[in-house]
């Protein structure tokens, strides 16, 4: 720590850090760790429910909170929370679970997977569908 010469007098000496400081590569090893050990969740798996802003509009009313309160529980401006409850914003997964968490209702669920269905899978045009090939076999 660096001083002027009048504050450097009221130091009691040298000054040393509390307790034992890590190394730069221990709180690598640390994060590496921590990271492994909490694997996240299969996210691209879960969805918000699509009648979430009635979900949390009823569950708000039946509570009694005025949209302020609702905010401050789930840390977003009033803002935020009326274009949800309006459908205007969709919220994260993340924002969901902090609803989920306050107003306890279920907001989220597993994602449907088509089954091998070609139906539900969305049509896109690839570059072989734009390029007309000529047959080799014409020439």
């Amino acid at each position: 720590m660096m001083t002027c010469s009048e504050c450097a007098r009221y130091s009691s000496g040298e000054w040393r850090p509390p307790g034992k400081v890590a190394s730069s590569s221990q709180r690598t090893r640390r994060l590496q760790t921590k990271s492994v050990v909490e694997a996240p969740l299969q996210e691209e798996s879960l969805r918000v429910v699509p009648t979430y802003p009635t979900i949390i509009r009823e569950a708000r009313e039946r509570l009694g909170w005025p949209l302020g309160r609702l905010a401050y529980k789930v840390g977003l401006k009033e803002s935020q929370v009326r274009k949800i409850e309006a459908g205007k914003l969709v919220p994260s997964l993340k924002e969901a679970k902090l609803f989920e968490h306050v107003l306890q209702i279920p907001l989220i669920k597993a994602a449907e997977t088509g089954g091998g269905s070609m139906a539900s899978k969305p049509q896109t045009l690839t570059i072989g569908d734009v390029i007309d090939f000529e047959d080799e076999s014409r020439e």
